[in-house]
């Protein structure tokens, strides 16, 4: 069994304006009103796609030395913030408005993720013989490393789970930003409430109930004075999915706030399992 953290000691606030080498996020705004109408994601790495594996594409030959030549695909995903009537009342419990930013800690997650599974999630394009990898996000918010994850790395069926009263949104999202066919890109959008009967429904609902998940991700769950110890429940779903595929990676992306309740779940999360920390950043 494999859960990997990641620490982010950046400031409190959301992404109103944030660039990096992987992506940037800029906050689109009413030019009266200045509310917030959208979010739009650049990622720069673009879709990696192999040009021998192209048939529409003659790649030059390389020279000895040199790498296969590799396309690069830039795109962006556009994400709509503007709340529904119905959804708005829901949203001053707390923990529904937390899901309607995007946060550091999705962003270092997304950029781990391609880096250290990039070739994985691509080497399906390729004649490796590597099955597609599946991934489920759980409490995703907006699903921005979902999304991206789908989108730009190749990684297939993504499931994107939050609580259901947050859900309609995201669905709009997922739709827009996959006009051609939601299921041709393999992403879905899932109520998930965390407990161990609720996973099992959504893997039999996915028809994954014998196979699992090989990528389960989470970022930003746990944070007690927004969260409660809710974060209990997800040491449980996390088993679970773990009970079903031993060999699925869990990816926990956390920014450490005063009082956040990480260094219990910590505690209690390494008594299912190895835990290793793979990435931290240092201010």
């Amino acid at each position: 069994m494999s859960k990997q953290e990641g620490h982010n000691s950046d400031d409190d606030e959301d992404l109103d304006l944030y660039e990096d080498d992987y992506l940037s996020v800029q906050s689109i705004r009413d030019s009266h009103s200045d509310v917030e109408e959208s979010v739009v994601v650049t990622w720069k790495r673009g879709r990696r796609i192999n040009t021998e594996m192209v048939n529409t594409t003659v790649p030059p030959i390389p020279r000895e030395g040199e790498d296969i030549p590799i396309v690069i695909d830039p795109g962006e995903i556009r994400i709509s913030t503007v709340l529904e009537p119905e959804n708005i009342a829901p949203l001053f419990s707390g923990a529904e408005w937390a899901g309607t930013r995007v946060w550091h800690a999705a962003i270092r997650a997304t950029e781990y993720l391609y880096d250290t599974y990039g070739d994985v999630f691509n080497s399906q394009c390729d004649t490796n013989n590597f099955g597609k990898k599946s991934l489920v996000e759980l409490g995703c918010g907006l699903g921005v490393p979902g999304m991206i994850a789908s989108k730009f790395m190749g990684a297939s069926p993504v499931v994107l789970t939050d609580q259901s009263s947050i859900t309609s949104q995201l669905i709009r999202n997922v739709h827009s930003n996959f006009p051609e066919n939601c299921e041709a890109h393999q992403i879905s959008v899932l109520p998930l409430d965390w407990s161990r009967k609720a996973v099992r429904s959504l893997l039999k609902e996915t028809g994954r109930e014998k196979v699992g998940f090989d990528f389960v991700l989470n970022c930003d769950c746990v944070f007690e004075p927004l969260y409660g110890k809710s974060w209990i429940l997800l040491i449980e779903v996390i088993d679970e999915f773990l009970l079903i595929n031993p060999k699925c990676i869990v990816l926990t992306s956390m920014e450490r706030r005063n009082s956040d309740g990480i260094d219990l779940f910590l505690e209690k999360l390494r008594q299912i399992g190895d835990v290793d920390l793979v990435h931290e950043d240092i201010e």
